[in-house]
């Protein structure tokens, strides 16, 4: 096939998009998370009525589906999935389209490779935010017991856990988040009973769950405060959460974490968590 073969789609909405896609996407649904989990959201959404701003772009090679992009502007970078193979065509062309079309874009996150030649063709300069690699859980190895137990977030934790989230931001992605907007992810995260706890005469760790697929779920907003960490805490919460979730039906859970910080990784293979992709997340210069 030659460059005449690429066609791109700009959707009109998530819906039409998830029509489209949905099936090659799910094909790797852990690699493609959140992609995936970002556009079924958005999907509900606007099936429910709601309001979506969103540019949604599909690259194919004939009827084959190579690449697929997701930008939420103005505020996150955007968003690349990639075919294992023959992406290259696809690629050379969603550059030309991007650069077209380029406007607020000011980060891209993907698979290494991609990414990377993404961005030499795109901008003069780019920075590493961080490196990242993709996990999956299908069975669960339970971790050494820690004194306390899970419990669900609820309204009167949701002040110091905003706290918490600015950390975290801070932390692990390097990002400023306003302590207005924490408090906003917080409580929607509480009302959907979507962020769990360990309570040891107190409340010492957290982590959450989101981008629900078809199959799996992410966990997200793992964060220990200092003065805690070393007990084992989000090891075990993180494996409770797990355990509930694969016995409430979901066949896998999936997750990223920062490649040079080999704690987090240890801690997330030793509860048989394993990896199945890599990436990169950039900031354009």
């Amino acid at each position: 096939m030659t460059q005449s073969d690429i066609e791109i789609k700009v959707y009109s909405g998530p819906l039409a998009m998830q029509t489209d896609l949905a099936e090659w996407l799910e094909l790797r649904p852990a690699v493609n998370n959140l992609l995936l989990g970002l556009l079924y959201r958005m999907a509900r959404r606007e099936a429910d009525g709601g309001e979506v701003k969103a540019l949604l772009v599909g690259v194919f090679q004939g009827d084959e589906p190579k690449l697929a992009f997701l930008w939420m502007p103005p505020r996150f970078e955007m968003v690349m999935v990639a075919a294992e193979q023959g992406w290259e065509p696809a690629l050379e062309a969603a550059v030309k389209y991007f650069s077209e079309n380029k406007d607020g874009i000011s980060g891209l996150v993907g698979p290494e490779r991609q990414t990377t030649m993404f961005a030499r063709g795109f901008v003069d300069d780019s920075k590493i935010v961080f490196k990242q690699y993709i996990w999956q859980l299908d069975r669960l190895v339970e971790p050494r017991p820690s004194k306390g137990e899970m419990r669900l977030a609820m309204p009167p934790d949701a002040d110091l856990l905003a706290g918490w989230v600015v950390t975290f931001f801070q932390e692990a992605m390097g990002k400023e988040i306003s302590q207005g907007d924490a408090i906003q992810l917080v409580r929607g995260k509480i009302l959907d009973r979507a962020l769990y706890l360990w309570d040891d005469e107190g409340v010492q760790c957290m982590a959450g769950l989101e981008r629900a697929t078809r199959h799996g779920i992410t966990v997200v907003l793992v964060y220990t405060p200092a003065a805690a960490r070393g007990h084992g805490y989000a090891s075990n919460l993180v494996a409770q959460m797990s355990a509930q979730a694969l016995r409430n039906g979901r066949k896998f859970l999936c997750l990223h974490t920062d490649a040079d910080f080999p704690t987090s990784n240890k801690v997330y293979r030793d509860l048989g968590y394993y990896q199945v992709g890599e990436g990169l997340i950039l900031n354009f210069e």
